[in-house]
């Protein structure tokens, strides 16, 4: 029976209202009881708590707003410049996020994107930060695109490569040239000696926000 917000009423008899606010006690019951431990659970201090929370899925385009010193979750398809992975993912909001640009901060924290093909990925951290990685063939002197072009640059302290393709571990990847490019940074592969090594294959890891 749905839950009906017209009982009890002043004027109203009990003969006719009983019926109507069982109905009432049954279907709170019922809702209390969807991802909630009950009331009559073993353990009295647990009565009550979550034991799953559920999230409806946004609306395309949609994005539920949160008061100035609140924080939210939710669940939507990840829409462009997020990682569009086609599915529901978990979304942290951040109101007047004063560190990475202005105004709200919505963050895909469950999305990624990794093509298999390419060999390369990207997602995004809880903070922000946007996270892309991959496998490249630098030749001699290497530019590697980044799989996502958003964001400001990574930041140069927090970009790491690795030449993968001698086995003897005595060459490596430095970056030769930081860019402020957002879409690709240029490395070369060199040596313990310093000496520049050709045909190499490169692992990479980029931050930046």
């Amino acid at each position: 029976m749905p839950y009906n917000p017209n009982v009890p009423q002043a004027l109203q008899r009990i003969s006719a209202t009983q019926q109507p606010i069982l109905g009432n006690f049954t279907e709170l019951n019922t809702d209390f009881n969807t991802n909630h431990i009950n009331y009559t659970y073993v353990n009295a201090a647990d009565r009550g708590k979550h034991n799953l929370v559920q999230f409806v899925t946004q609306a395309p385009l949609a994005v539920p707003a949160v008061g100035a010193t609140e924080v939210g979750m939710y669940n939507k398809v990840p829409e462009a410049p997020f990682p569009i992975t086609g599915k529901q993912e978990l979304f942290v909001k951040i109101p007047n996020h004063a560190v990475i640009g202005a105004g709200d901060l919505d963050i895909p924290i469950t999305a990624q994107l990794y093509d298999i093909g390419t060999q390369e990925g990207y997602f995004y951290l809880p903070c922000g930060l946007l996270v892309k990685y991959g496998y490249k063939s630098t030749g001699l002197v290497g530019q590697i695109d980044y799989p996502v072009a958003a964001n400001i640059p990574v930041f140069k302290g927090v970009f790491w490569a690795n030449a993968t393709t001698h086995s003897n571990l005595n060459y490596f990847a430095v970056i030769r040239d930081y860019t402020t490019s957002v879409a690709h940074i240029i490395v070369v592969c060199v040596d313990t000696n310093g000496n520049v090594v050709t045909g190499e294959n490169v692992n990479y890891i980029a931050i930046g926000y």
